[in-house]
């Protein structure tokens, strides 16, 4: 995972981009995989939380697990994230956002091979467990299976509620 001095580095990267920061900034505070990004969609729920809606139909993820809900952090609503993902979606490509973070965003950051894109969601798994966030619920954001697979969870016991992964995802203080 990227370290908070490396995020701090991250953020003054961003802070100096175009509209292609949002993108970063919604890879940091979610931990999606690139690739969920571009098939997600910004929904409304009833109780007034807007959330990264991948359980659509049609939608082809890596796993099972992979179909979920993700509540969009108060950071990522106060940068209105709501209003322009949709049209950052469609101006930039998902090639093009790992290739310009590979090319010159990383570079200024560090030569680890090891700290890619894909380190953002090493880095929510591991701020949320430190923040004490139930293990169960970052699985659940992440898209991952629970990791005691148990017939309870699995088959009686429902999926968390779109205020509980809003409060879990909130913990996140990057």
């Amino acid at each position: 995972p990227f370290d908070n001095n490396d995020i701090q580095k991250l953020f003054n990267i961003f802070e100096t981009l175009d509209n292609r920061k949002y993108i970063y900034y919604i890879l940091a505070y979610t931990g999606m995989r690139p690739s969920e990004l571009w098939k997600s969609h910004i929904i409304t729920s009833e109780d007034n939380i807007k959330y990264f809606d991948l359980e659509s139909r049609g939608l082809k993820l890596k796993t099972l697990s992979s179909y979920r809900v993700i509540p969009l952090h108060d950071r990522l609503i106060k940068m209105d994230i709501e209003n322009i993902f949709e049209a950052l979606k469609l101006k930039f490509s998902q090639s093009f956002i790992s290739i310009y973070f590979n090319r010159t965003i990383k570079p200024k950051l560090t030569d680890n091979p090891r700290k890619i894109m894909y380190s953002f969601r090493h880095t929510v798994a591991t701020e949320l467990k430190r923040a004490e966030v139930n293990m169960d619920m970052v699985s659940e954001i992440l898209g991952h299976t629970y990791e005691n697979n148990t017939m309870t969870k699995e088959v009686y016991a429902n999926r968390y509620t779109l205020a509980q992964l809003q409060k879990a995802i909130n913990h996140l203080e990057l």
